[in-house]
């Protein structure tokens, strides 16, 4: 099925699995900015600030999937069965650098906290999103929806426990700082 005959479920699918919760996220997003803009304990730093992490998760994401998923397809294993198009060494590697990508993006945002959360919503949108629209002109059972749902709701858990570790190592580099910025202190 070519992007023609699926083009307008697939803008459904993702709009709905993925526009809404991105909505939702942005929301929490905002709310943890104002939580970060009144609090002085909280100061931004220099780096991306949230549009740009935005802008460049997304592509981070997009640049991800066509890295890892774009090449390979469907093998025969030792046993004569077909499998694929995603051999599993392709699948762990793309998992790892998706998440080590959403760390570094997160560590060189400005905000502590909303911004590690930003790079890993625009990862997982990016990647997912990319994904939907590859599955969706290949599937005609229409089981790649489940694919989507799936893989935003398993991406989007395992790089928000990313962004955790990267808001929990800058707040603890920072109170390290604040430390030894007054006299007196070891």
């Amino acid at each position: 099925m070519g992007l023609g005959g699926a083009g307008i479920g697939i803008i459904v699918v993702v709009a709905l699995f993925g526009g809404i919760p991105a909505l939702v996220a942005a929301g929490v997003v905002y709310w943890l900015r104002s939580v970060e803009r009144s609090s002085p304990a909280v100061a931004p730093e220099r780096g991306l600030g949230t549009w740009t992490a935005a802008a460049v998760s997304v592509l981070a994401g997009v640049a991800l999937w066509f890295a890892w998923l774009t090449w390979g397809g469907y093998y025969t294993d030792a046993s004569g069965q077909t499998q694929g198009p995603y051999r599993p060494w392709q699948v762990v590697a793309c998992a790892l650098s998706v998440g080590a990508v959403t760390g570094i993006l997160g560590w060189f945002t400005r905000w502590r906290l909303s911004g590690p959360l930003v790079a890993a919503i625009g990862v997982v949108l990016g990647f997912s999103t990319v994904w939907a629209v590859d599955a969706g002109t290949h599937d005609s059972t229409g089981l790649w929806g489940v694919g989507y749902l799936f893989l935003l709701v398993g991406g989007g858990i395992a790089l928000g426990l990313v962004a955790v570790v990267v808001v929990a190592i800058r707040a603890s580099v920072a109170k390290r700082r604040a430390g030894l910025s007054y006299p007196g202190r070891s």
